[in-house]
């Protein structure tokens, strides 16, 4: 299958390797015609790619993934809307309360982790950035903070009153507390280092529950972001569902299934019915989710949409994509 159009991908502007160019060069090797980047909740790289897809011939298509968590008949539902063909500047004013909210969600994480640092022994190694071209200084990469070997080479004993300091002034993301967590304060790293991020915040969530108890709910809700999004112009998807656990739980099957209805007869367009896993799952698994997923886009009248969720490896870029140029 020759793929054409990866709707799903990743930039230094979030958590990827690459930047656009690099990205859409990648791309363009392999002969995909149509690419969205779909960086975390910020619009960054939309400017840069549109000039350079330009430059090389290839469709872009503007894209966003947006972290958003709404209470549907008393269960949390938490899950990743992408947004595409919107105009970023009618979509920028809802993209800036998004990561405002998100700020306010890591200070009281940071909040909690100093106060329970005050009450314990430890040494924490910070992960520094060695300046490359492709690496956005604003940016940690979750595999560069989990490495041993960059640890050692790039990083300095702090105490208490540094650590405070910069976690007060850095804005590294959730994602980084965990991997702070993880090694710095479970006693046996290594023996979760081989899990998946999703793994290690239910391992924490059970250990270090109060760090991660918050006052509220710092995130929009799903009907915010679709409606954002489509008053923007634009028209929202929702990512990787088979990932979410709620579908897969049978005895919740039956409201994960409520709520995609509920949220189509809202004005969700579509669900993600090709996403390559980056090897979570078994090739067999694969596709029986995807299976299941396209059977869900049928039943509901959604649209399509196919992405390898590359965050800057080639063997990912094009992985699960469209044989078709998607019409938007």
């Amino acid at each position: 299958m020759v793929i054409v159009s990866d709707l799903h991908t990743h930039t230094v502007y979030s958590d990827g390797l690459w930047t656009p160019d690099r990205l859409f060069r990648e791309a363009k090797k392999l002969g995909i015609k149509q690419i969205s980047i779909t960086d975390h909740n910020n619009l960054e790289a939309v400017n840069e790619s549109r000039i350079t897809a330009t430059k090389l011939g290839l469709q872009y298509v503007t894209g966003i993934e947006i972290d958003v968590k709404t209470v549907f008949d008393g269960e949390w539902f938490h899950n990743h809307l992408l947004g595409y063909g919107f105009d970023e500047n009618k979509l920028m004013p809802f993209v800036k309360e998004v990561n405002d909210l998100n700020k306010e969600y890591f200070q009281e994480l940071v909040d909690n982790l100093v106060g329970y640092l005050n009450h314990k022994d430890f040494v924490f190694n910070e992960p520094l950035i060695k300046m490359k071209k492709e690496i956005n200084p604003g940016w940690i990469s979750p595999e560069a903070v989990i490495s041993d070997e960059y640890r050692r080479k790039y990083s300095r004993e702090l105490t208490k009153e540094q650590l405070s300091k910069i976690l007060r002034e850095k804005f590294l993301g959730p994602e980084i507390i965990c991997r702070f967590i993880k090694n710095n304060l479970v006693e046996n790293p290594s023996a979760i280092t081989d899990a998946y991020p999703t793994t290690w915040k239910k391992i924490f969530l059970e250990n270090f529950k109060e760090l991660f108890e918050v006052s509220g709910n710092y995130y929009k809700s799903h009907l915010e972001a679709i409606n954002a999004i489509k008053m923007s112009g634009g028209f929202a998807v929702i990512a990787h569902p088979f990932l979410d656990e709620l579908f897969w739980d049978q005895n919740k099957k039956v409201e994960y299934l409520r709520f995609i209805d509920y949220l189509t007869v809202n004005g969700l367009s579509g669900l993600e019915a090709y996403y390559y896993s980056n090897d979570r799952y078994t090739k067999e698994q694969e596709d029986g989710f995807n299976k299941i997923t396209k059977a869900l886009c049928k039943d509901n009248s959604l649209i399509q949409t196919y992405g390898s969720d590359c965050h800057g490896r080639k063997r990912y870029l094009g992985k699960f994509g469209s044989e078709n140029i998607i019409l938007f």
